[in-house]
């Protein structure tokens, strides 16, 4: 069971997330030409606790993001942040601590030895710049990915900046996540070495693409 100071850590946790992910905003309402306040709706998506982990993952959604000046979609899907709550301290916080998306994540658990040791991290991308222009942050905007273990205390980003993620595959025998990732015309496929994150090396070498465009159809 939760104590009372764990209960509290996480209430407190959820205030901040409101002015985290978006603080109040006044409209003018036309009918009256008064002024409206316009909150964001909160709530808790489905909570993650993955095995023998001392942390509690939660989700934070917003309800119709599209009334906010940053904000361009209304789907209640979208994750806003995480919460990460850790069991024996009674400790949470969030994730991010401004406006952003979380666009798609993915606990990763595997075996790694004889001996039963588990891997644990969190492979996640973020959406937190207006890279299309419209004024607005939305699924069409390029989003950038980063991996972490389970306190996602120090993320590290492990695609460049600013492409569309298209798909990841965890390799656990290998320990190795490989992202699909398309930067303007450019379609890549990043190899993370996770037992030492950093930006994934392309696995389409220079050779391998000119041997592509040889075998278009364009060059008949």
């Amino acid at each position: 069971m939760f104590n009372r100071h764990a209960i509290l850590s996480l209430l407190i946790v959820v205030i901040l997330c409101f002015f985290a992910t978006a603080c109040d905003v006044i409209l003018e309402d036309e009918t009256t030409g008064g002024e409206t306040e316009i909150k964001p709706e909160m709530n808790i998506g489905e909570m993650l606790l993955p095995v023998a982990s001392d942390y509690l993952i939660a989700p934070v959604k917003a309800k119709d993001l599209s009334k906010f000046p940053y904000f361009g979609s209304s789907d209640e899907n979208l994750d806003r942040n995480l919460i990460i709550y850790q069991k024996s301290t009674g400790e949470a916080r969030l994730l991010l601590d401004k406006p952003a998306l979380i666009a798609k994540y993915q606990i990763l658990e595997s075996t790694v030895n004889d001996e039963g040791t588990t891997f644990q991290g969190i492979v996640f991308s973020v959406i937190d710049e207006d890279t299309n222009e419209n004024g607005k942050l939305d699924l069409r905007d390029r989003e950038t990915g980063y991996y972490s273990n389970l306190t996602l205390e120090t993320p590290t980003q492990i695609t460049p900046e600013n492409v569309k993620i298209l798909k990841w595959l965890y390799d656990s025998n290998a320990n190795s996540i490989y992202i699909k990732t398309r930067q303007e015309d450019d379609i890549n496929i990043h190899r993370v070495n996770l037992n030492e994150p950093k930006i994934g090396t392309d696995i389409l070498n220079d050779a391998t693409r000119e041997q592509l465009k040889s075998t278009t159809l364009d060059s008949f």
